[in-house]
């Protein structure tokens, strides 16, 4: 808490435009954290998506759970006239 105070000073007493520019390193580092970030993202989806399928298992599942209960009435029906 106590960067906070120091932080509200500088912000207001600072000066209202910077002179400054983003290099090409800096530019080029900004954009491969974002990719970094988004692969890590996709991969940790990817590792656990039976834990996320579990957890909203009610509104994921349940569609397929019908729709295989359809196919499958419909196949035992046609079994039948067969």
């Amino acid at each position: 808490m106590n960067f906070l105070p120091f932080f509200l000073f500088l912000v207001f007493v600072g000066p209202r435009v910077a002179e400054a520019y983003i290099d090409p390193g800096t530019g080029s580092f900004i954009i491969q954290v974002a990719i970094a970030s988004l692969a890590g993202v996709a991969l940790y989806v990817k590792l656990f998506w039976r834990r996320i399928r579990a957890f909203g298992g009610t509104f994921l599942n349940k569609g397929q759970e019908d729709k295989e209960e359809t196919q499958s009435t419909q196949s035992n029906g046609r079994e039948q006239r067969d």
